[in-house]
């Protein structure tokens, strides 16, 4: 009997933590030492993404977690956290680092969340390039035309705003984008994140979790012009919370002003096409990863 009660207390707990208003889940600092595998969790209908990832150099030898005074680097190069799994496997490579005098790093420090990837409330859910309806609830889900198994390019630059009360802020997580990126500065396919202080630009294969946004008016501006069997578009969250009484946003009603649009040029890539040029140099992801082994004396062709 103790034990049931136990079990239904901890399944009542689980769903009040973890699906209670579909708000993100900001879950523990991980640390894992180098050479070694780790693996960020997240519940049903969740999926991980990571705000940030540090290489550190322990002070205490053989430590594997950060105390403060450690030397730390940027390791966001290992974090490939893309599909909707509910886990992601980081392996956390031994690296030299620069920054803290040519040491080897002794560990690595992840902090992510787990971010809604589906409503309750179709209410909830918008779409980037119809502005029919404003925004008015305090959370929810903002999608491209056709995500994600009906990909569509745009026909034009796509808007959409969040507004605000001045004693409230938007909170911003990319949970997932894949479009092209073969442009430079990702001019032909893009997603854009503005406030009143700074823009911020994506392309490719990405999922990020935005840093503090100032403004009371965040806006949206989304492009596709390049069409792919493998695109999926874009999913975003956000959510509304109370602005801080100590924020120190310097101009939170400040002028938000769009990024120029470009004109369209639609550009399609079939997925058989052989070409002398690798798919992933067309499109602009990373290739695969050949690993070789050599021996002194050998040259490798």
């Amino acid at each position: 009997m103790m034990f049931r009660l136990i079990f239904i207390t901890l399944y009542i707990l689980h769903n009040i933590i973890f699906s209670n208003g579909q708000n993100v889940q900001t879950q523990p600092p991980q640390d894992a030492c180098v050479s070694s595998s780790t693996i960020l969790r997240c519940p049903s209908n969740y999926v991980v993404v990571v705000r940030s990832a540090t290489y550190g150099v322990a002070q205490v030898l053989g430590s594997c977690s950060y105390t403060i005074g450690d030397c730390v680097a940027d390791a966001m190069s290992i974090i490939s956290c893309t599909t909707d799994s509910v886990e992601c496997s980081i392996y956390v490579t031994r690296k030299k680092l620069p920054q803290c005098n040519d040491h080897y790093a002794s560990y690595v420090r992840i902090d992510y969340d787990c971010v809604p990837i589906v409503m309750d409330d179709s209410v909830k859910e918008y779409y980037v390039c119809k502005n029919v309806t404003d925004i008015t609830s305090d959370h929810g889900i903002i999608k491209s035309p056709g995500y994600p198994t009906q990909f569509q390019t745009t026909t034009a630059e796509c808007f959409r705003a969040i507004h605000v009360p001045d004693d409230k802020r938007v909170r911003l997580w990319l949970s997932d984008l894949y479009i092209g990126s073969t442009s430079t500065n990702c001019a032909d396919d893009h997603l854009y994140v503005v406030d009143s202080i700074q823009t911020y630009q994506l392309c490719g294969l990405q999922r990020y979790a935005y840093p503090y946004l100032c403004s009371s008016t965040i806006l949206i501006q989304y492009l596709v012009t390049t069409d792919y069997s493998h695109y999926r578009g874009m999913r975003m969250y956000f959510d509304i919370v109370d602005r801080s009484s100590n924020d120190s946003c310097p101009n939170p009603n400040g002028t938000v002003t769009a990024v120029p649009a470009t004109t369209p040029a639609i550009t399609t890539i079939d997925p058989d096409i052989t070409t002398h040029e690798p798919v992933y140099v067309t499109l602009g992801i990373a290739s695969p990863i050949l690993s070789v082994q050599l021996c002194k004396g050998k040259l490798f062709n």
